[in-house]
């Protein structure tokens, strides 16, 4: 169903439902009510418009209040009697099929009595009349004719064809709860499908490996959930505001229609009171929080261009721009908050006032290595020792910077794995960035080997960097250079240094570079030493491959010489 139809057929219920609700709660008046006397004696008579609650309990039926009693009967209160006496009324009243609707005055030595038929409605004693100040047949006849007057109207709204209007009014506005709660359910289903077909569409589009998958998972399930709930209080709020429509169609239930509908007013009127009241201060924070928001969209827009290296302030580095933009953001709500919260509604309430207590125990309370790892994040961002995309070593991990946070630093190893380092114990240990002056002058590789005694250095060094000139990403300026780190007992150690650019490939350039030292190596006939061979040997071969030796190539062995002693004839 298109959205349209379905807003169309909420405003139609809507209509429906308040006209029904306008048809419940219409009091019907009888044509030619008794004349009522307003004073006898020149005292003013009780009245239900005239006398306060607090003088008497209020005899009430279908809602609505006759009359009040003052007085005890034997050990009945008066709450006890005005109960006993609603329900006696509200029974005629009720009562479609009844005819006799005659109030009788019958007078006897023990008091006035109020009839209906054979029914007794209630017993006006001298006590009564003491209490007004009147006589007891005054007061009798004025009680009378109160429930005259009212007992029509209570009956002709209490008629046949009033139930039967109740009963379809009711049925009206079951049907529309059904309809809307379908409404819902159906509304409901659409926002759900629009959810998975959102997340699913956000996955394709980025193609970050599943773990974007993996962590957008829970929001997906967040999202759905609150739309479930929302729809479950959407259902209740309908049945609950639809439930005193239904009670205000009958007469028998209209007086608890009015207890609801009370109940439903009065804090209405406090909360419109309490905003009329709020109006000079809602302006002022209107006004500060527009100058706010401003701000910091100002704010935001400065530090984007920073950023993007489209505005450069002198000292002020673009990897400093998304921190400072945020700090600056949280200390300017924070001071809109300050400014603002004194012209809070319930701002000098206790709870208000012990929220800063709160949130001071918060943070006594909070880990002081979640505290000092979010200092270590912001001095790690103003200190420049790295970036995002820089290969660094920090702590033996050696790998990519891939994420910067308040709290921690992830690095990518060249081995794929994901390392969070706590800030503090990035601040704390040394960091060793390869990336920073690899992009100017080039980083320098370099790995030892070590060769006998009986190879000449300079030999040494030529095919050292020969083998760097031909390994991938090394640069040819500046030239790689050897130095002799050692005169070993048995070897002499060479190191090689080779300049290159692309830190990130470190590991397979030194690994390129090792595999063409061996071969250039090999192919020249020099043995590499490591590890360390004795210079005499007794047999054994040389490490060189056996295709890369020499024809005529035979394992040395010992060679003995027996010469004569000088003082000594040759045998």
């Amino acid at each position: 169903m298109p959205k349209s139809w379905i807003a169309i057929l909420f405003g139609v219920c809507l209509t429906v439902i308040f006209g029904l609700s306008a048809c419940g709660s219409v009091e019907l008046t009888p044509t030619a009510p008794p004349t009522v006397p307003l004073s006898i004696s020149g005292t003013p008579m009780p009245s239900a418009a005239s006398t306060p609650t607090a003088q008497g309990a209020p005899v009430i039926v279908n809602g609505k209040t006759l009359f009040y009693i003052r007085s005890r009967e034997g050990s009945q209160t008066p709450v006890e009697r005005a109960s006993i006496i609603s329900k006696r009324i509200a029974a005629i009243a009720n009562n479609p099929f009844r005819t006799n609707l005659q109030v009788q005055v019958i007078d006897s030595d023990v008091g006035t009595d109020l009839v209906i038929g054979n029914d007794l409605i209630l017993t006006v004693s001298d006590f009564d009349a003491s209490v007004y100040g009147v006589k007891r047949a005054e007061l009798a006849q004025y009680a009378a004719n109160i429930l005259q007057q009212e007992l029509a109207t209570l009956h002709q709204q209490a008629s046949v064809e009033n139930q039967i209007r109740g009963w379809i009014q009711t049925l009206i506005l079951l049907a529309i709860l059904i309809l809307l709660l379908w409404l819902v359910n159906r509304l409901y289903h659409q926002l759900e499908r629009r959810v998975n077909d959102s997340f699913t569409q956000r996955f394709e589009r980025q193609n970050a490996g599943e773990t974007l998958r993996y962590a957008s998972q829970p929001l997906r399930l967040v999202v759905l959930f609150l739309l479930r709930v929302t729809r479950y209080l959407v259902w209740l709020i309908l049945l609950i505001g639809l439930l005193p429509i239904v009670l205000s169609f009958f007469p028998a239930t209209r007086g608890l229609y009015d207890q609801i509908i009370e109940l439903i007013r009065e804090p209405l009127i406090a909360v419109w009171e309490g905003f009329v009241e709020f109006l000079p201060n809602l302006f002022f924070i209107v006004v500060i929080t527009v100058v706010a928001w401003f701000v910091i969209r100002a704010e935001r827009a400065f530090f984007d261009q920073i950023e993007k290296g489209n505005l450069q302030l002198g000292g002020f580095e673009a990897d400093w721009a998304p921190l400072t933009k945020n700090l600056l953001m949280v200390l300017l709500v924070a001071l809109t908050l300050v400014i603002i919260f004194p012209y809070l509604p319930f701002s000098d309430a206790p709870a208000f006032q012990g929220l800063s207590i709160f949130i001071g125990l918060l943070i006594t309370l909070s880990s002081s290595s979640a505290i000092a790892n979010l200092i270590a994040g912001v001095l790690l961002t103003y200190n420049g020792a790295f970036r995002v995309g820089d290969l660094v070593e920090v702590g033996g991990t050696l790998g990519t910077v891939v994420e910067k946070r308040l709290f921690t630093t992830s690095v990518h190893t060249f081995k794929n794995e994901q390392v969070s380092i706590p800030n503090s114990a990035v601040i704390s240990a040394s960091i060793r960035n390869y990336s920073t002056l690899a992009k100017e002058n080039g980083l320098i590789l370099h790995t030892q080997i070590t060769i006998g005694y009986d190879a000449p250095w300079r030999q040494v060094h030529e095919l050292l960097i020969a083998a760097a000139r031909a390994t991938t990403d090394i640069l040819a300026d500046p030239p790689p250079y050897v130095l002799q780190r050692a005169l070993n007992d048995w070897s002499v150690a060479y190191e090689i240094n080779a300049f290159t650019r692309q830190a990130d490939k470190m590991p397979r350039i030194l690994s390129e570079l090792m595999s063409n030292i061996q071969d250039k190596f090999n192919a020249a006939g020099v043995e590499i030493m490591s590890p360390s061979f004795f210079a005499l040997r007794d047999g054994n071969t040389v490490t060189i491959p056996p295709d890369q030796r020499a024809s005529a190539y035979q394992a040395p062995s010992f060679r003995v010489d027996i010469q004569a002693a000088p003082d000594q004839p040759a045998p």
